[in-house]
């Protein structure tokens, strides 16, 4: 009696100790399974929060002088508008990960060029290729759109040229007016063809007051625009554009070489979608008003 109640007592000691194991492992699997419930749930949440992917802001600014590229806020506006800027919001609906920042300060060409060289800015759209610019840049394909550059002469001068031929044979009375850092120079004298440039003015419209005033012979200058500048100039009338064009290239949206692959193909994808849709020919023609 003695060693069975003793055996009964054992057995129900064990029973009570092993329940009492059994419920603490229990409430220790809850509190884990409620924790990585609440830890996946973090994550998803987290995961929610986040874009597919960071906007990659590219630095660019406002060409000066360059009417249609960037045309001044009117009077009571507030933001500068043009071609450039239409092609570089076009370019951000089509690829929404980039976005332009900047395009709304003035800049000197020359002082954008040693940006994008110096990484300083990313991006500048609209731009000729050069060797100078080719060597430091990086031109994305395709083009943006062509440009026709002509010479422009006082309305009572009856000079007619066909070339640069033309031009250089004129000697010191054939004095070609650019834009300052105009690309121009190196491009026409780039066989050595002799053409006498001054490139001192910053502005189209200074360039065709000194045309104006006999300080020059022509002027050289884009289209489209150049029928705009004379207009704002209050010189409709006194300055003629001259046939033919004595030039005709294509405009290309330009990145610094610090801007990364990935980057790089993105933009490029997106002018390629925006030239193969037929986008950027409408934005050209919406601009071009010669």
């Amino acid at each position: 009696m003695g060693v069975k109640s003793m055996t009964n007592r054992h057995q129900m000691k064990r029973r009570g100790h092993c329940g009492i194991h059994g419920n603490r492992g229990t409430h220790v699997l809850d509190k884990l399974r409620k924790h990585r419930a609440a830890s996946l749930a973090a994550l998803a949440l987290a995961g929610a929060a986040q874009p597919a992917s960071a906007v990659t802001q590219l630095r660019t600014a406002a060409q000066e002088g360059t009417d249609p590229k960037y045309i001044a806020a009117a009077p009571g506006g507030s933001a500068i508008t043009g071609l450039c800027i239409d092609i570089l919001r076009a370019i951000e609906r089509v690829e929404p990960d980039v976005k332009f920042v900047g395009d709304q300060n003035w800049m000197p060409l020359a002082r954008i060029e040693a940006e994008l060289a110096a990484g300083a800015q990313d991006a500048a759209p609209c731009l000729v290729k050069n060797p100078e610019r080719d060597a430091r840049l990086v031109f994305i394909e395709p083009p943006l759109y062509q440009i026709s550059f002509v010479l422009a002469a006082r309305a009572n001068d009856p000079i007619q040229v066909s070339g640069w031929p033309d031009v250089r044979n004129l000697g010191p009375d054939g004095v070609v007016l650019v834009m300052k850092s105009s690309g121009a120079i190196n491009r026409v004298n780039k066989d050595g063809t002799g053409i006498l440039f001054d490139a001192e003015a910053k502005t189209p419209e200074l360039n065709l007051r000194k045309l104006a005033a006999g300080r020059g012979r022509f002027f050289y200058h884009r289209t489209p625009g150049l029928k705009r500048e004379i207009s704002r100039a209050g010189l409709d009338g006194k300055i003629r554009i001259l046939a033919p064009a004595m030039e005709v290239t294509p405009a290309y949206l330009v990145l610094g070489r610090h801007v990364s692959k990935e980057v790089t193909d993105k933009v490029r994808r997106a002018v390629s979608q925006l030239h193969a849709s037929g986008e950027l020919a409408r934005i050209f023609q919406k601009w071009d008003g010669e």
